[in-house]
C-alpha cells in the first residue's frame, strides 16, 4: 500500500450504549438489545474533530458536516458507509436539543451535497466528478444540481464510545471509491 496504519490489522472500539441517547448500532441493525455483534468496515484511520465551543447540536454537527466534506477530496461524492463516533461529551450536546439519530444523519448528509458546477475537474483543484458522471447534466458550468458525498444519510454510521472527559467526534472513513464503495458489516458473536 502508499500509506498504511495499524488499523489496517486491527482495531477495535465499544460502544459506549450507557452514555447513548440513541438505540445502540447493533440494535439499528436489527439486532436484540441483548445480544453481543462485532462489525467491521473497510477503512482509513479515524479522524479526529475537536470542537470545544459549540453549545447547539446544529453548530457542532456543522463542524463535523465540514470535517467530513474532505474525506478522499473536497469534490468525492456517492461514496459508502462512514462512522461517525461521538464522544459523550458531544453527544450531550445533540441529545439536550433533542435530536434523533435519523435528523443527525440527515443534516450532516445535506451538508455535504455540493453544486454540480462545483465538482467539474480543474475547478477548484484537478479532481472532479467523472465525466460519466457529469455528462448527465445538460449544463454543467452552471447547474446548481446538489450531488450527494455519500450514497444515502443511513450510509452515516453514527455511535457514542469514548472517555467521559473531552469535547471531540472521531470520523472512520470507509474507502473512497465511489465506485465499490465501503459497507459496514454486523455478525452476531456466538460462544
Amino acid at each position: 500500500s502508499t500509506f498504511a496504519q495499524t488499523g489496517r490489522f486491527t482495531y477495535v472500539i465499544g460502544e459506549r450504549e450507557e452514555e447513548s441517547p440513541w438505540q445502540p448500532l447493533h440494535v439499528e441493525h436489527g439486532f436484540a438489545r441483548g445480544e453481543s455483534t462485532i462489525a467491521a468496515l473497510p477503512a482509513e484511520p479515524p479522524q479526529i474533530v475537536a470542537d470545544s465551543k459549540s453549545r447547539s447540536a446544529e453548530h457542532l454537527l456543522t463542524t463535523v458536516a465540514r470535517s467530513l466534506e474532505v474525506i478522499a477530496h473536497h469534490k468525492a461524492m456517492g461514496l459508502g458507509d462512514t462512522v461517525i463516533v461521538f464522544s459523550p461529551e458531544h453527544v450531550r450536546t445533540i441529545a439536550q436539543d433533542g435530536w434523533s439519530k435519523a435528523q443527525v444523519r440527515q443534516f450532516l448528509w445535506e451538508r455535504c451535497r455540493k453544486r454540480v458546477r462545483d465538482l467539474i475537474p480543474g475547478r477548484d483543484g484537478g479532481e472532479g466528478l467523472p465525466e460519466r458522471a457529469l455528462a448527465a447534466y445538460a449544463n454543467q458550468q452552471t447547474d446548481e444540481t446538489l450531488v450527494a458525498k455519500f450514497r444515502t444519510p443511513e450510509n452515516l454510521k453514527l455511535l457514542v464510545a469514548g472517555g467521559p472527559a473531552g469535547r471531540f467526534t472521531a470520523i472512520i472513513p470507509g474507502w473512497p471509491f465511489a465506485e465499490s464503495p465501503s459497507r459496514l458489516v454486523l455478525k452476531k458473536i456466538r460462544m
